[in-house]
Protein backbone atom coordinates (compact mmCIF):
# COMPACT_ATOMS: atom_id res chain seq x y z
CA UNK A 1 0.00 0.00 0.00
CA UNK A 2 1.04 3.18 -1.10
CA UNK A 3 2.33 5.66 1.94
CA UNK A 4 2.60 8.59 -0.21
CA UNK A 5 0.47 10.20 -2.68
CA UNK A 6 1.42 9.52 -6.16
CA UNK A 7 0.13 12.36 -8.28
CA UNK A 8 0.46 10.53 -11.87
CA UNK A 9 -1.81 7.59 -10.29
CA UNK A 10 -5.84 7.66 -11.34
CA UNK A 11 -7.19 7.75 -8.65
CA UNK A 12 -11.35 6.75 -7.83
CA UNK A 13 -13.83 6.13 -5.63
CA UNK A 14 -14.96 2.13 -5.33
CA UNK A 15 -18.08 1.54 -6.75
CA UNK A 16 -20.54 1.29 -4.26
CA UNK A 17 -19.63 4.03 -2.40
CA UNK A 18 -22.07 6.53 -1.77
CA UNK A 19 -20.75 9.88 -1.05
CA UNK A 20 -22.69 12.80 1.15
CA UNK A 21 -21.15 16.44 1.07
CA UNK A 22 -22.23 17.50 4.10
CA UNK A 23 -20.67 21.33 3.43
CA UNK A 24 -17.67 22.64 1.67
CA UNK A 25 -15.43 21.47 4.51
CA UNK A 26 -16.56 18.12 5.53
CA UNK A 27 -18.43 14.86 3.14
CA UNK A 28 -19.05 11.57 4.68
CA UNK A 29 -19.05 8.50 2.99
CA UNK A 30 -20.91 5.62 3.33
CA UNK A 31 -19.35 1.73 2.46
CA UNK A 32 -20.66 -1.49 1.80
CA UNK A 33 -17.06 -3.01 1.91
CA UNK A 34 -16.65 -1.58 5.93
CA UNK A 35 -20.40 -1.65 6.52
CA UNK A 36 -19.28 1.98 7.95
CA UNK A 37 -19.53 5.94 7.82
CA UNK A 38 -16.65 7.65 7.33
CA UNK A 39 -16.33 11.41 8.09
CA UNK A 40 -14.02 13.83 6.40
CA UNK A 41 -12.51 17.31 7.55
CA UNK A 42 -10.70 18.87 5.34
CA UNK A 43 -9.54 22.25 3.08
CA UNK A 44 -12.32 22.97 0.60
CA UNK A 45 -9.90 22.52 -2.23
CA UNK A 46 -8.51 18.68 -0.60
CA UNK A 47 -12.40 17.92 -0.55
CA UNK A 48 -13.54 18.95 -4.23
CA UNK A 49 -9.99 17.07 -5.68
CA UNK A 50 -11.64 14.07 -3.57
CA UNK A 51 -15.18 14.53 -5.15
CA UNK A 52 -13.62 14.77 -8.36
CA UNK A 53 -11.18 11.74 -9.07
CA UNK A 54 -11.88 9.78 -12.23
CA UNK A 55 -10.16 6.79 -13.61
CA UNK A 56 -9.78 8.53 -16.73
CA UNK A 57 -7.27 11.27 -14.78
CA UNK A 58 -4.45 11.25 -12.91
CA UNK A 59 -4.43 13.03 -9.64
CA UNK A 60 -2.28 15.86 -11.00
CA UNK A 61 -4.85 16.15 -13.94
CA UNK A 62 -7.68 16.70 -11.89
CA UNK A 63 -5.35 19.64 -9.93
CA UNK A 64 -4.96 21.17 -12.76
CA UNK A 65 -8.15 20.88 -14.14
CA UNK A 66 -9.25 22.62 -11.15
CA UNK A 67 -6.78 24.95 -11.38
CA UNK A 68 -5.33 24.91 -8.00
CA UNK A 69 -1.31 25.44 -7.37
CA UNK A 70 0.76 23.45 -4.70
CA UNK A 71 0.16 26.72 -2.73
CA UNK A 72 -4.09 26.31 -2.89
CA UNK A 73 -3.07 23.07 -1.22
CA UNK A 74 -2.43 21.24 2.01
CA UNK A 75 -0.75 18.44 0.60
CA UNK A 76 0.38 16.59 4.09
CA UNK A 77 -3.12 16.55 5.08
CA UNK A 78 -4.60 15.71 1.30
CA UNK A 79 -1.32 12.83 1.74
CA UNK A 80 -3.17 11.90 5.02
CA UNK A 81 -6.47 11.92 4.16
CA UNK A 82 -6.04 10.03 1.09
CA UNK A 83 -4.07 7.19 2.59
CA UNK A 84 -6.78 7.06 5.01
CA UNK A 85 -8.95 6.46 2.15
CA UNK A 86 -7.81 3.88 0.54
CA UNK A 87 -6.52 1.79 4.22
CA UNK A 88 -10.80 1.43 4.48
CA UNK A 89 -10.95 0.80 0.73
CA UNK A 90 -13.20 3.99 0.23
CA UNK A 91 -10.92 4.89 -3.10
CA UNK A 92 -8.27 2.66 -5.08
CA UNK A 93 -6.16 3.74 -8.25
CA UNK A 94 -6.17 1.71 -11.37
CA UNK A 95 -2.99 -0.24 -10.98
CA UNK A 96 -5.45 -2.55 -8.56
CA UNK A 97 -5.72 -5.56 -10.24
CA UNK A 98 -8.87 -8.28 -9.91
CA UNK A 99 -10.22 -11.30 -11.28
CA UNK A 100 -13.42 -9.59 -10.09
CA UNK A 101 -15.31 -6.94 -12.48
CA UNK A 102 -16.54 -3.76 -10.88
CA UNK A 103 -20.05 -4.95 -11.05
CA UNK A 104 -18.50 -8.15 -8.65
CA UNK A 105 -17.07 -6.24 -6.89
CA UNK A 106 -20.12 -3.84 -5.78
CA UNK A 107 -22.37 -7.10 -5.96
CA UNK A 108 -20.58 -8.58 -3.50
CA UNK A 109 -18.89 -5.87 -1.36
CA UNK A 110 -20.86 -6.96 1.59
CA UNK A 111 -19.05 -10.15 1.40
CA UNK A 112 -15.65 -8.72 0.69
CA UNK A 113 -16.32 -7.30 4.38
CA UNK A 114 -17.25 -9.91 6.12
CA UNK A 115 -14.41 -12.14 4.88
CA UNK A 116 -12.06 -9.53 5.91
CA UNK A 117 -13.35 -9.27 9.57
CA UNK A 118 -14.28 -12.99 9.13
CA UNK A 119 -10.95 -14.77 8.87
CA UNK A 120 -8.19 -11.80 9.16
CA UNK A 121 -7.31 -11.80 5.20
CA UNK A 122 -7.69 -9.38 2.52
CA UNK A 123 -11.51 -9.86 1.58
CA UNK A 124 -10.75 -9.28 -2.69
CA UNK A 125 -8.14 -12.11 -2.41
CA UNK A 126 -10.63 -14.53 -0.66
CA UNK A 127 -13.31 -13.20 -2.85
CA UNK A 128 -11.46 -13.90 -6.07
CA UNK A 129 -10.29 -17.64 -4.51
CA UNK A 130 -14.45 -18.55 -4.06
CA UNK A 131 -15.11 -17.19 -7.81
CA UNK A 132 -12.49 -20.16 -8.65
CA UNK A 133 -14.39 -22.67 -6.95
CA UNK A 134 -16.80 -25.29 -8.30
CA UNK A 135 -19.42 -26.64 -6.25
CA UNK A 136 -22.24 -29.25 -7.26
CA UNK A 137 -25.50 -29.57 -5.13
CA UNK A 138 -27.24 -32.89 -5.38
CA UNK A 139 -30.70 -32.66 -4.62
CA UNK A 140 -32.84 -29.69 -5.08
CA UNK A 141 -35.58 -30.40 -2.29
CA UNK A 142 -36.04 -28.81 1.04
CA UNK A 143 -33.15 -29.19 1.91
CA UNK A 144 -31.16 -28.56 -1.41
CA UNK A 145 -33.07 -25.34 -1.95
CA UNK A 146 -32.44 -24.10 1.59
CA UNK A 147 -28.90 -24.70 1.49
CA UNK A 148 -28.81 -22.66 -1.94
CA UNK A 149 -30.11 -19.94 -0.44
CA UNK A 150 -26.92 -19.12 1.21
CA UNK A 151 -24.54 -21.11 -0.78
CA UNK A 152 -25.69 -18.49 -4.09
CA UNK A 153 -24.70 -15.35 -2.42
CA UNK A 154 -21.34 -16.59 -1.81
CA UNK A 155 -19.57 -15.48 -5.05
CA UNK A 156 -18.67 -19.27 -5.65
CA UNK A 157 -17.72 -19.44 -9.59
CA UNK A 158 -19.40 -22.41 -10.67
CA UNK A 159 -22.35 -24.21 -9.43
CA UNK A 160 -23.71 -27.94 -10.64
CA UNK A 161 -27.04 -28.90 -10.27
CA UNK A 162 -28.69 -32.62 -10.13
CA UNK A 163 -32.06 -34.00 -9.81
CA UNK A 164 -33.98 -35.83 -11.28
CA UNK A 165 -37.60 -34.82 -10.60
CA UNK A 166 -40.56 -32.09 -11.59
CA UNK A 167 -42.04 -29.65 -9.40
CA UNK A 168 -45.01 -30.46 -7.61
CA UNK A 169 -47.46 -28.41 -5.30
CA UNK A 170 -46.68 -29.88 -2.50
CA UNK A 171 -43.04 -28.37 -2.72
CA UNK A 172 -44.14 -25.30 -2.74
CA UNK A 173 -44.71 -24.64 0.98
CA UNK A 174 -41.11 -25.79 1.82
CA UNK A 175 -39.30 -25.07 -1.09
CA UNK A 176 -39.31 -21.66 -1.86
CA UNK A 177 -37.28 -20.72 -5.09
CA UNK A 178 -40.49 -22.52 -6.49
CA UNK A 179 -43.48 -21.04 -7.88
CA UNK A 180 -47.10 -22.17 -8.63
CA UNK A 181 -46.55 -21.82 -12.29
CA UNK A 182 -43.68 -23.89 -12.07
CA UNK A 183 -45.13 -26.68 -11.26
CA UNK A 184 -44.95 -29.65 -14.10
CA UNK A 185 -40.93 -28.14 -14.93
CA UNK A 186 -37.96 -29.96 -14.05
CA UNK A 187 -36.49 -28.76 -11.05
CA UNK A 188 -33.28 -28.07 -11.95
CA UNK A 189 -34.17 -25.61 -15.04
CA UNK A 190 -35.89 -23.58 -12.90
CA UNK A 191 -33.46 -23.63 -10.23
CA UNK A 192 -30.92 -22.26 -12.76
CA UNK A 193 -33.30 -19.64 -14.03
CA UNK A 194 -33.86 -18.06 -10.28
CA UNK A 195 -29.57 -18.90 -9.82
CA UNK A 196 -29.15 -16.43 -12.97
CA UNK A 197 -31.44 -13.91 -11.88
CA UNK A 198 -30.21 -13.89 -8.22
CA UNK A 199 -26.38 -13.60 -9.03
CA UNK A 200 -25.40 -13.72 -13.20
CA UNK A 201 -22.10 -13.76 -11.98
CA UNK A 202 -22.65 -17.67 -11.35
CA UNK A 203 -22.03 -20.29 -14.05
CA UNK A 204 -25.05 -22.84 -13.69
CA UNK A 205 -24.91 -26.42 -15.03
CA UNK A 206 -27.63 -29.19 -14.73
CA UNK A 207 -28.05 -32.56 -15.21
CA UNK A 208 -31.43 -34.33 -14.74
CA UNK A 209 -30.44 -37.73 -13.37
CA UNK A 210 -31.36 -39.72 -10.23
CA UNK A 211 -28.60 -40.82 -7.85
CA UNK A 212 -28.48 -44.89 -8.35
CA UNK A 213 -25.94 -47.82 -7.97
CA UNK A 214 -26.32 -49.01 -11.91
CA UNK A 215 -25.01 -46.54 -14.52
CA UNK A 216 -23.25 -43.50 -12.92
CA UNK A 217 -21.14 -42.67 -16.22
CA UNK A 218 -23.15 -39.25 -16.56
CA UNK A 219 -22.40 -38.30 -12.98
CA UNK A 220 -18.99 -39.42 -13.13
CA UNK A 221 -18.63 -37.09 -16.17
CA UNK A 222 -20.70 -34.38 -14.49
CA UNK A 223 -19.00 -33.78 -11.26
CA UNK A 224 -15.31 -34.26 -12.44
CA UNK A 225 -13.51 -31.21 -11.06
CA UNK A 226 -15.96 -30.35 -8.89
CA UNK A 227 -14.11 -28.66 -5.50
CA UNK A 228 -17.01 -30.16 -3.16
CA UNK A 229 -20.14 -32.51 -3.59
CA UNK A 230 -23.04 -31.92 -1.53
CA UNK A 231 -25.83 -34.37 -1.35
CA UNK A 232 -29.50 -33.20 0.17
CA UNK A 233 -31.14 -35.79 -1.95
CA UNK A 234 -32.96 -38.66 0.11
CA UNK A 235 -34.30 -40.90 -2.87
CA UNK A 236 -33.80 -43.88 -2.55
CA UNK A 237 -32.74 -42.55 0.85
CA UNK A 238 -30.73 -40.16 1.99
CA UNK A 239 -27.71 -42.75 3.20
CA UNK A 240 -28.10 -44.72 0.04
CA UNK A 241 -26.97 -41.77 -1.74
CA UNK A 242 -24.15 -40.64 0.57
CA UNK A 243 -22.80 -44.23 -0.53
CA UNK A 244 -23.48 -44.29 -4.23
CA UNK A 245 -22.01 -40.30 -4.20
CA UNK A 246 -19.11 -41.47 -2.46
CA UNK A 247 -17.86 -44.08 -4.66
CA UNK A 248 -18.07 -41.55 -7.55
CA UNK A 249 -16.68 -38.81 -5.01
CA UNK A 250 -13.42 -41.43 -4.91
CA UNK A 251 -13.22 -41.78 -8.79
CA UNK A 252 -12.79 -38.28 -9.11
CA UNK A 253 -10.97 -37.47 -5.93
CA UNK A 254 -13.40 -35.00 -5.25
CA UNK A 255 -14.61 -34.12 -1.37
CA UNK A 256 -18.22 -34.62 -0.31
CA UNK A 257 -20.20 -33.95 2.52
CA UNK A 258 -23.95 -33.54 3.59
CA UNK A 259 -26.64 -31.11 3.94
CA UNK A 260 -28.36 -30.80 6.95
CA UNK A 261 -31.13 -33.70 8.11
CA UNK A 262 -34.39 -32.49 9.15
CA UNK A 263 -33.41 -33.72 12.95
CA UNK A 264 -30.01 -32.02 12.65
CA UNK A 265 -27.48 -34.84 11.47
CA UNK A 266 -25.17 -33.92 9.77
CA UNK A 267 -22.71 -36.36 8.36
CA UNK A 268 -18.90 -36.07 8.02
CA UNK A 269 -16.97 -34.01 5.09
CA UNK A 270 -15.04 -36.71 3.38
CA UNK A 271 -11.75 -35.57 1.46
CA UNK A 272 -11.01 -38.90 -0.83
CA UNK A 273 -7.82 -40.95 0.67
CA UNK A 274 -7.28 -38.12 3.86
CA UNK A 275 -9.94 -38.63 6.31
CA UNK A 276 -12.38 -41.49 7.24
CA UNK A 277 -15.55 -42.04 5.05
CA UNK A 278 -19.43 -43.18 5.10
CA UNK A 279 -18.27 -46.40 5.65
CA UNK A 280 -15.89 -45.91 8.34
CA UNK A 281 -18.70 -44.60 9.93
CA UNK A 282 -21.19 -47.51 8.96
CA UNK A 283 -19.75 -50.59 9.71
CA UNK A 284 -19.76 -52.61 12.88
CA UNK A 285 -18.44 -49.59 15.68
CA UNK A 286 -19.60 -48.96 19.03
CA UNK A 287 -18.92 -45.63 18.87
CA UNK A 288 -22.31 -45.46 16.85
CA UNK A 289 -24.48 -47.89 18.58
CA UNK A 290 -27.92 -46.40 19.89
CA UNK A 291 -28.00 -48.42 23.57
CA UNK A 292 -31.44 -47.37 23.59
CA UNK A 293 -32.56 -49.49 20.37
CA UNK A 294 -29.47 -52.12 20.51
CA UNK A 295 -27.71 -52.99 17.27
CA UNK A 296 -28.92 -53.01 14.08
CA UNK A 297 -27.09 -52.80 10.67
CA UNK A 298 -28.54 -48.90 9.97
CA UNK A 299 -26.85 -46.80 12.56
CA UNK A 300 -26.83 -44.18 10.28
CA UNK A 301 -30.42 -44.08 9.42
CA UNK A 302 -31.06 -44.57 12.67
CA UNK A 303 -29.07 -41.20 13.58
CA UNK A 304 -31.24 -39.40 10.68
CA UNK A 305 -34.38 -40.55 10.78
CA UNK A 306 -35.35 -41.82 14.54
CA UNK A 307 -38.58 -39.22 15.77
CA UNK A 308 -37.93 -40.71 19.42
CA UNK A 309 -33.92 -39.12 19.07
CA UNK A 310 -35.24 -35.63 17.67
CA UNK A 311 -34.62 -32.88 19.91
CA UNK A 312 -35.80 -29.53 19.32
CA UNK A 313 -34.02 -28.04 16.17
CA UNK A 314 -33.43 -25.17 14.03
CA UNK A 315 -33.31 -26.34 10.60
CA UNK A 316 -32.15 -23.10 9.76
CA UNK A 317 -29.42 -23.31 12.26
CA UNK A 318 -28.13 -26.53 10.37
CA UNK A 319 -28.27 -24.62 6.76
CA UNK A 320 -26.39 -21.99 8.38
CA UNK A 321 -23.37 -24.65 9.79
CA UNK A 322 -22.87 -26.69 6.70
CA UNK A 323 -22.62 -23.25 5.16
CA UNK A 324 -19.68 -21.57 6.96
CA UNK A 325 -18.58 -25.06 6.72
CA UNK A 326 -18.05 -24.95 3.13
CA UNK A 327 -17.07 -21.53 2.75
CA UNK A 328 -14.26 -22.50 5.36
CA UNK A 329 -13.01 -25.81 3.40
CA UNK A 330 -13.24 -23.93 -0.04
CA UNK A 331 -10.53 -21.14 1.27
CA UNK A 332 -9.10 -22.97 3.68
CA UNK A 333 -9.19 -26.76 2.97
CA UNK A 334 -10.57 -27.07 6.99
CA UNK A 335 -13.79 -27.88 8.47
CA UNK A 336 -14.86 -29.56 11.99
CA UNK A 337 -16.74 -31.81 9.77
CA UNK A 338 -13.29 -33.71 8.32
CA UNK A 339 -13.41 -37.01 10.29
CA UNK A 340 -16.85 -36.00 12.48
CA UNK A 341 -20.77 -36.11 12.22
CA UNK A 342 -23.23 -34.16 14.23
CA UNK A 343 -25.86 -35.82 15.87
CA UNK A 344 -29.83 -35.15 16.17
CA UNK A 345 -28.79 -34.01 19.87
CA UNK A 346 -26.28 -31.48 18.20
CA UNK A 347 -23.25 -33.69 19.59
CA UNK A 348 -20.08 -33.61 17.85
CA UNK A 349 -19.04 -37.07 17.47
CA UNK A 350 -14.98 -38.51 15.83
CA UNK A 351 -15.29 -41.05 12.98
CA UNK A 352 -12.06 -43.40 13.11
CA UNK A 353 -9.88 -44.31 10.35
CA UNK A 354 -10.46 -47.94 10.10
CA UNK A 355 -7.73 -49.66 8.75
CA UNK A 356 -10.02 -52.29 6.86
CA UNK A 357 -11.64 -49.82 4.45
CA UNK A 358 -11.73 -49.47 1.38
CA UNK A 359 -10.67 -45.45 1.67
CA UNK A 360 -7.25 -46.52 2.71
CA UNK A 361 -6.55 -47.46 -0.89
CA UNK A 362 -6.24 -44.21 -1.85
CA UNK A 363 -3.18 -42.65 -0.61
CA UNK A 364 -2.72 -38.80 -0.48
CA UNK A 365 0.18 -39.02 -3.30
CA UNK A 366 -2.89 -40.01 -5.74
CA UNK A 367 -4.54 -36.37 -4.90
CA UNK A 368 -4.46 -33.44 -6.74
CA UNK A 369 -4.01 -30.26 -4.87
Amino acid sequence: MDKNINFDKKYYVRKGIEIYEETNKKIHFSSPYTCDKYYVYDMEKNINIILNLSKSKSLREVIRELNYSDSDLNLPKLEKTFIFLIENEIISDTSFNSSLSEEEIEYYSRNIFHLKYLFNQNGFELQEKLKSKIICVVGLGGSGTALLTSLIGLGIGEIRLIDFDNIASHNLPRQFFYEYKDIGKFKTEVMKERIKNLNPFINVKTLNLKITKKDNSKLTEFTKGCDLIINAADEPSYTEVLHYLQNICFKNKVPFMGSPSTEGFIPPLVVPGKTSCIKCMTKENPLFLDESYGDTTSKLNRFLWNPLRAVPYSFGEGIAIVTKEILEFLLFKKSIFLNHFRSTKGEMFFVPKRKDCECNLITKSELSD
